[in-house]
This record gives structure tokens, C-alpha cells and sequence, in this order.
């Protein structure tokens, strides 16, 4: 079974600075000449979002004034490698941030994968009744005539975690629009039309720092779970 990452997101939340968008235009500077998109909205007020995309490499950075996202399109196995665009420029621009004397502290990450299990050679109807079949039981197929969406979640948390798995079939077009998912590789778009399974993995800690090595420990947790659900 293959699979794609529709949308993997990691965030770095921290207090929120004061000072904010003016102190950060020295240390997105360098890196606004590598973009090749830049985007403002809000502009010069605390609730200002600078955006900068790197379409050729399938993603973008939002700079907030209390956050850090980056978005993108690529494997997870690609990103957990040295160099990679969570490590240069991602975790360079957070780490530029962090020694500006206005930052506090980092607060929590938030690290979100949605990925789409393709089966081939079947039709929407054909894996939607394979997926029904796998996961759910006879007096559950029973509480609702006709259904043509599965959606089955779980979740587990602590005072410092919170992990959330989500499970369904792939309806196509409204998947992508309920979830606000951007075609950053045009190959993607050619997905809309396919059967599958859709799966969501949302991994919430809080932290006082972040680094690459944290992240790569996060994310090959979502790596085994995608293994444990389709090996």
C-alpha cells in the first residue's frame, strides 16, 4: 500500500512578544531573499502573519506573534534527515527568534500529519466497504442505515501530552476543503479522484525547548504508527 503526506505541520508555540512584528524583521531577513513568495497579512498590528513559501520545495513558514509553523508536503522520512527543511531553515529561524530580548519561553509543539493510504485498483465504493469491513463490528454497522463516511478516533493524554489519531475513508475534494489542505506539489491534486484511507496523527507537548532531535523523536512515533496501521 502506498501512501502520501497530504499535510504534515509542526508548530513551536511560545509566550507572546510584545514587540512583535518590528522585532523580527532583522532575523527574517536573510531569508526572505530565499523565498520565493513572501506574504503579509494584518500588517503592522500583533496580529500580523508573515508568510514566506519555498514552493519548489513543497512548503512554507508562518512567523507569528506568539508561534512558528511550517507546512508542507514532504515524506516524513525526508524530514527527519540532517539538513532537512525543518532543521535549515525552520529550526534556524526559531532559534534566531528565541535570542531576541524580547522572547520568553517556549510554551508547547504541536506536531500534525495527515496522510492518505492509496488502494489501488479499487473504486471509492470498494475500499470504502474494505474499510468498513476492517475496523468496524456488526452492531456498529447497525446504528446507521446507508452511511457513506467512516471516521473512528482515538486519543490519550497526561498533564504535559496529548496524542489524537483519527481514521476514515478518503471522500476526495471534501476532505482537502474541510481541512484547508494547499496543493504546494501540484501531484497531489491528481489524488482527488483516488480510493483510500485517510489517516490523521496529532502528537500536542508541552516544552520549555526544541530541538531537531525532538523532532525527529516525535516523528518517528507517527512513522510507527503508520507501520503498525498498514505494515
Amino acid at each position: 500500500m502506498s501512501y502520501h503526506v497530504l499535510l504534515h505541520q509542526f508548530e513551536i508555540r511560545f509566550s507572546n512578544m510584545l514587540d512583535f512584528p518590528k522585532s523580527v524583521n532583522t532575523v527574517l531577513s536573510p531569508f526572505v531573499k530565499l523565498a520565493t513568495r513572501v506574504g503579509i497579512s494584518n500588517e503592522n498590528s500583533r496580529n500580523e502573519i508573515i508568510e514566506l513559501r519555498f514552493e519548489p520545495e513543497f512548503y512554507k513558514i508562518r512567523v507569528y506573534w506568539d508561534r512558528v509553523v511550517i507546512t508542507t508536503q514532504i515524506p516524513l522520512e525526508k524530514q527527519i534527515l540532517n539538513n532537512s527543511v525543518i532543521e535549515e531553515p525552520f529550526l534556524n529561524i526559531f532559534d534566531k527568534i528565541s535570542q531576541l530580548d524580547s522572547f520568553g519561553s517556549v510554551k508547547n509543539i504541536l506536531h500534525y500529519t495527515i496522510i492518505l493510504a492509496l488502494k489501488n485498483n479499487k473504486s471509492r465504493n470498494e475500499s470504502f466497504q474494505e474499510i468498513k469491513k476492517h475496523y468496524l463490528t456488526n452492531n456498529t454497522k447497525k446504528l446507521l442505515s446507508d452511511f457513506d463516511e467512516i471516521g473512528i478516533s482515538l486519543s490519550k493524554s497526561s498533564d504535559s501530552e496529548i496524542e489524537e489519531i483519527q481514521i476514515g475513508n478518503f471522500v476526495g475534494k471534501q476532505d482537502f476543503e474541510r481541512r484547508n489542505i494547499e496543493f504546494f506539489d501540484k501531484s497531489i491534486e491528481k489524488l482527488l479522484e483516488e480510493s483510500g484511507e485517510l489517516l490523521e496523527i496529532k502528537f500536542f507537548e508541552k516544552k520549555d525547548n526544541i530541538r531537531f532531535s525532538d523532532y525527529k523523536k516525535i516523528t518517528q512515533k507517527a512513522l510507527n504508527k503508520i507501520n503498525m496501521l498498514w505494515e
